[in-house]
């Protein structure tokens, strides 16, 4: 706050970055503001836990601060990670389709990802697959979320339904070392232009 107070440039602010921390306020700040999130829930008390599950079948779950990625809720987490005496964790409804990692900066999608998720069945194991999504449909109403949080730079987690980005994170302190080396370079170089305010390179 005090760089913003002395006039300096900074990519995300302390208003962006508290988002990061706790993901339930984010989730509710987004809904509050009209956004379209799914059905979750917050919470350490086994009897509300079970009944949310009851109502969404199939739950993914995440914990409530920092960063981590959604996954399946089975009864390895719920025997673990449900307890009064530990902190609350984060469930949302399974969306049933692959997420979709968007990189939004100063307004404008830089790229958005298609992420199969890894699995294990018998000896077939597959690792995570990532492909080049459009975005064009969307791309409105992310940069519109990412602003809403005060942020500037930041990864979007979502899944399409009825045409509309259903936000399930934004990460205001993305890391994309985990790219594919392609993918990585495109970025690097749409990110370093968009903040030097160069035209964007041509895709390949």
């Amino acid at each position: 706050r005090d760089q913003d107070r002395r006039g300096v440039r900074v990519v995300n602010s302390w208003d962006a970055l508290r988002f990061g921390f706790a993901k339930a306020r984010l989730l509710a700040e987004l809904k509050r503001a009209g956004f379209f999130v799914p059905q979750w829930l917050c919470s350490n008390e086994m009897p509300v836990v079970e009944r949310f599950c009851e109502e969404h079948g199939r739950v993914m779950w995440r914990p409530n601060t920092g960063r981590a990625m959604w996954q399946l809720f089975l009864d390895k987490q719920r025997k673990h990670c449900v307890n009064p005496g530990k902190p609350p964790v984060l469930l949302a409804a399974h969306p049933e389709q692959a997420f979709v990692r968007a990189f939004v900066c100063s307004g404008e999608v830089l790229l958005a990802l298609n992420c199969t998720a890894p699995y294990v069945e018998g000896t077939e194991e597959r690792m995570e697959e990532l492909s080049v999504c459009d975005w064009g449909g969307v791309a409105d109403e992310l940069a519109r979320a990412v602003s809403q949080i005060r942020a500037s730079w930041a990864q979007v987690t979502y899944v399409v339904q009825d045409g509309k980005p259903c936000i399930y994170d934004i990460d205001v302190d993305p890391r994309y070392g985990w790219m594919p080396a392609e993918f990585r370079t495109y970025l690097q170089v749409r990110l370093a232009r968009k903040l030097l305010e160069l035209p964007a390179p041509s895709a390949a």
